[in-house]
């Protein structure tokens, strides 16, 4: 049964949650934007991204579900980067009196950092900060080593991330994340890698799940 097949069913009252979870999903959370589930399979993440703002937008894509988008688009073009999630399919369906657009999103399920990998998250936070500036990856280690040095976190972060993915690895990783930068430039999009924006796959590489931020939807 698709999202909108459920979404007709229980037409999302206040009970959606409990909809889903007595088709057998698991509540993951939800952020501003977004509610997730666990598929029963154990393996697919569920994400519904909706918007119901002032006035509705009687069909059409919101700002945030273009940014999605983009973002879906970049994944389909670099299809084995490590780095980038793989989503299964998408779909924008609607309901409620506006016809306000909501998207369904079936994607890899990936885990939060755990308390080992804590340097990682800051590490590649603090990343996508700089990317702006395009500085070469060895350069960037070492400026991180410079100025850092007293963060443990950092050093323990970078000694992980190098032994993991190796120097080459790593800078691949930049690159995507300057390429990213490059699109929400291009787009007047807001990069938005904080360290809650990326995760963990069955690999243990760390993935960019949400990386653009745009101010003209609400929620």
């Amino acid at each position: 049964m698709r999202v909108e097949e459920l979404i007709t069913e229980a037409h999302f009252d206040p009970g959606i949650k409990q909809f889903f979870l007595d088709k057998g999903y698991k509540y993951l959370g939800k952020g501003v934007d977004q509610m997730a589930f666990l598929e029963p399979d154990g393996n697919t993440v569920l994400k519904i991204y909706g918007t119901t703002p002032k006035g509705g937008y009687q069909g059409k894509l919101t700002a945030k579900h273009k940014s999605f988008k983009t973002f879906y688009d970049a994944i389909k073009r670099d299809p084995t980067n490590e780095f980038l999630p793989e989503i299964y399919d998408y779909k924008l369906f609607e309901f409620g009196e506006l016809n306000d657009p909501y998207l369904e999103i079936r994607m890899e399920r990936l885990s939060k950092f755990n308390k080992g990998a804590e340097g990682w998250n800051f590490l590649l936070a603090n990343m996508a900060s700089n990317v702006k500036n395009y500085v070469p990856v060895n350069k960037y280690i070492k400026s991180l080593e410079d100025e850092i040095e007293t963060d443990n976190r950092v050093r323990h972060g970078l000694e992980k991330l190098i032994i993991h993915l190796g120097t080459e690895g790593l800078r691949k990783m930049y690159k995507t994340i300057f390429n990213l930068y490059q699109l929400a430039k291009y787009n007047s999009y807001k990069l938005d890698l904080h360290d809650g924006n990326f995760m963990i796959d069955s690999d243990g590489n760390p993935v960019i799940t949400d990386p653009f931020w745009v101010y003209d939807w609400g929620i």
